[in-house]
This record gives structure tokens, sequence and C-alpha cells, in this order.
């Protein structure tokens, strides 16, 4: 499974993008910041927000993927990896200040060959 086979339409499917990454629907929520109850409620888990959120962490995984080679490697690298042009923030934790646009012009700066 790919990233693309994660959605159905224009709507993430919070539970292919759990598969792909091996892990629940509590650290999917953790990581874009919101409650777990947004991905396990049918009502929102199509909300606006719920899916923007979601499209932002899918988005960086793109970006990351095609530099790292995997969504897995890719989802480690967007948790852990600080930032240096941003205090040492990590891509999880720009996600979740609701910086998304920021991170993805940091990354697509960083592979153009400018450095941060």
């Amino acid at each position: 499974m790919q990233l693309a086979d994660i959605a159905e339409g224009e709507m993430v499917v919070s539970g292919k993008l759990v598969k792909l990454l091996r892990t629940d629907l509590k650290e999917i929520a953790w990581t874009i910041g919101i409650d777990e109850s947004a991905l396990t409620r049918q009502s929102s888990v199509y909300d606006a927000d719920t899916q923007k959120r979601l499209r932002d962490l899918v988005e960086a995984l793109l970006i990351l993927t095609q530099r790292i080679g995997s969504p897995l490697m890719a989802y480690a690298w967007y948790r852990s990896e600080p930032l240096a042009g941003f205090a040492g923030w990590t891509a999880m934790q720009l996600v979740q200040a609701g910086k998304a646009e920021e991170l993805y012009s940091y990354l697509q700066a960083v592979d153009a060959g400018v450095f941060a």
C-alpha cells in the first residue's frame, strides 16, 4: 500500500492511514494535534478541520517519502527530526501548531538546495 491508496476522493481514510503507518487512531490523532474522538466518530472524521489535519500529515509524508523512500521511515522522521530553521521543532510539531504551509515551504527549499 502506498500513500496514494489512503484517499477516497478528496477524503483521507484514517483507517487506511493507520494500516499504512502500522499504528493506531490514538497515535494518528496525537500526531496531527486533534482529539482521538475526531477520528473515531463517523460524524467527525469527515469534518473539514479533521480532514485538513489528515491531509497536512499526508502531504508532509508524500514530500518526505520522495526524499527518504519509505512511508514508515518518513513518518518516523516527521515525528522525531528537529528542524534547524524552526528552533528545533519537528515537522509533527509544526503541523500540530497549524504551520503546515511553512513546513512544506521549508521541505521544498531544502530539496531545492537551500539550507535552513
